[in-house]
This record gives structure tokens, C-alpha cells and sequence, in this order.
């Protein structure tokens, strides 16, 4: 006599275990998709404000550099930089008048009124600038700098503040400080 033994068939899935395994996997799915989304957004915004602050730099290096051959500040307000140098050219001394100005989103330089050159500003890829901010320091009696109440007071110094937005709108702003050679 042969016996037949009859198996229940129960290799596949159930439609619940399917529909919940698809939920779970779409969660997850769209957790490493808004965790990609957000770290390309993140390294986006970081290269931004990285290229900003290198503009920023070379704009504030050429500000700097210029600043320490200045032999007066003619003045200092908000947007406006102005001052003299001498440089000595075979025996003789010749003074030029420099201004850096913000011009809108720019930063202009002109030497002795000429047409202005843009430092740093609107251009493909390039920077906004928003703050052109200077402040003329003296020596103090304990041999620090401290704020000079004008330009009659004897300026030793002058504290830069450039501030610049990148694509983002994002602020970075660069404070340095310039030892008069000349004075």
C-alpha cells in the first residue's frame, strides 16, 4: 500500500508581507535619497561661500598691500576708503591718491582719479559685495591700538571690514588690519 503525504504549499509570500516589505523599502529609499539631496545641497553651499572668502581674500590682500605704503587717510567713512602714498622712484618722491570705493555690488579702485578698476564684484560666478567698512586706530599710552577720533589724530593703522555674499546670498565678512609704514 502506498501512502501519500500531502504538504501544505506554502513557499510564495502573503500580499501583506509584499505590501509591507514595498513600504518599508520605499521609506528607506527616500531617507538616503533626502540624506543625498541634503549633502549635495550642503557641499553646493559650502564651495559657494569657499569661492566668496577667496575673492574676499585676494579683494582685502590688495586693500591691505595698498594700505601700508599710506602716508595719510584722507578719510574713512562707510564705502569709501581714500588715502595718499609716496613711493620713491630713482630720488624722487611721488605721491599717489588711492581710493577703494563700493559701487553697488562692486569694489572699485582708482589711482589719482583715473577710471576705476572693479576689484571684486558682479561677475559670472563671482561675488556680491556688501560692506565696505573702515576704522582708523592710534596708539594708545600702553602701546595698543585704539579707535583715533579722526583723521588729525595720529593714525597708525586702519581696520578693514569687507563683507561679501555668495550666490546664496550668504554673508562672509573679513576684518584685517593695516600697519602704516609711512607714517
Amino acid at each position: 500500500m502506498i501512502m501519500h503525504i500531502r504538504r501544505s504549499s506554502k513557499t510564495g509570500f502573503t500580499l501583506f508581507e509584499v505590501i509591507l516589505s514595498l513600504a518599508v523599502s520605499a521609506v528607506i529609499i527616500s531617507a538616503v535619497a533626502m540624506a543625498f539631496q541634503v549633502s549635495l545641497t550642503n557641499s553646493r553651499l559650502t564651495f559657494s561661500n569657499n569661492e566668496a572668502l577667496q575673492h574676499a581674500r585676494l579683494a582685502m590682500d590688495k586693500i591691505i598691500r595698498d594700505l601700508r605704503y599710506a602716508a595719510k587717510i584722507k578719510g574713512a567713512p562707510t564705502d569709501v576708503l581714500e588715502f595718499y602714498t609716496r613711493t620713491r622712484v630713482n630720488d624722487d618722491w611721488h605721491a599717489e591718491v588711492i581710493l577703494y570705493h563700493k559701487n553697488g555690488d562692486v569694489l572699485e579702485r582708482s589711482i589719482n582719479g583715473e577710471p576705476a578698476t572693479v576689484i571684486a564684484g558682479v561677475g559670472p560666478g563671482d561675488i556680491r559685495i556688501s560692506v565696505l567698512q573702515t576704522r582708523l586706530l592710534k596708539e594708545n599710552t600702553t602701546g595698543g591700538l585704539t579707535n583715533a577720533m579722526g583723521v588729525h589724530d595720529a593714525v597708525v593703522a586702519v581696520e578693514v571690514t569687507l563683507g561679501v555674499l555668495d550666490e546664496f546670498g550668504n554673508e562672509v565678512r573679513l576684518i584685517a588690519t593695516a600697519c602704516m609704514r609711512n607714517v
